[in-house]
């Protein structure tokens, strides 16, 4: 509406301007003629400027409603809102609540002989290439052991937390808990693997602290990866 005045005001005053040129000049028959113009143009600067600004409004009107609809959607608020997935759990309000994300201390190395024992120290100290080999290793071997130091590998770059994952799918339900101490984890990213890993090796025991996650994971994608891994626990029996 703004925009719609503001365009009729110059409008308005160009037409001005030429009327007062008009009248100063002398009347002759060009002058006349010029004159006749300038009515001429005075006829449609109105309806132009009203025009203009109709259809400012309009887009306008278009787009505050697009915003309203959006955000009754998302909301939950309005006739649109999503109805629940049959594997979704329910979210309370958590807008009073505090997140429980918090940082993850790494586990204790354990003390293990042999192959094993120096493809941990590799996957501990070494570079990302080594850890990534050392993963992979250790998830062939399925060393039980290895479990808290290959969670540990969880925040690291893709290819060395893609091999932990795999190695910690391989080792099975003995990783679960040093598992789990990474849905807690402040990043959603590395709580996504978490849930990924669960998914596979996850039990009962799993299931309340994934639940609730669920109350507070922020993210649709990292949130529809803990309703999987609950429901893939709950498909193996679990409760």
């Amino acid at each position: 509406m703004v925009l719609a005045g503001g365009y009729y005001v110059v409008c308005e005053i160009m037409w001005q301007r030429e009327q007062a040129a008009e009248s100063l000049a002398e009347q002759t028959p060009t002058r006349r003629r010029k004159k006749r113009k300038s009515d001429d143009y005075g006829k449609w600067v109105l309806p132009v400027a009203i025009a203009g600004g109709a259809t400012i409004v309009v887009v306008m009107l278009v787009v505050m409603v697009g915003l309203l609809l959006d955000w009754l959607i998302n909301s939950g608020s309005g006739p649109a809102k999503k109805a629940i997935a049959p594997n979704e759990v329910k979210r309370s309000d958590t807008r009073n609540r505090t997140p429980p994300w918090a940082p993850v201390a790494k586990s204790s190395p354990p003390t293990v002989d042999g192959p094993a024992g120096a493809e941990l120290k590799k996957l501990i100290s070494g570079n990302s290439g080594e850890k990534e080999q050392a993963a992979k290793k250790l998830g062939e071997i399925k060393e039980p052991r290895a479990a808290g130091p290959l969670a540990d590998c969880l925040p690291e770059g893709h290819f060395v937390a893609a091999a932990a994952m795999q190695a910690l799918m391989a080792i099975g339900p003995t990783a679960e808990s040093d598992v789990l101490r990474y849905v807690l984890h402040p990043k959603a990213d590395i709580r996504g693997r978490a849930y990924q890993v669960l998914n596979k090796i996850g039990t009962p025991a799993s299931l309340t602290r994934l639940r609730e996650t669920i109350e507070f994971e922020p993210n649709p994608i990292y949130r529809n990866m803990a309703q999987d891994a609950i429901a893939a626990i709950e498909s193996r029996g679990g409760k």
